[in-house]
């Protein structure tokens, strides 16, 4: 979460850093705004 509201990362390099799918951080995304 706090790599993608840094917004110096794609959503792509987070998925690929953090190791979680592009599902979930979207799911992360939604519940926590």
């Amino acid at each position: 979460m706090k790599l993608y509201h840094t917004e110096e990362y794609s959503v792509k390099e987070i998925v690929d850093m953090t190791d979680i799918s592009r599902a979930t951080l979207y799911r992360y995304l939604n519940t926590s705004s």
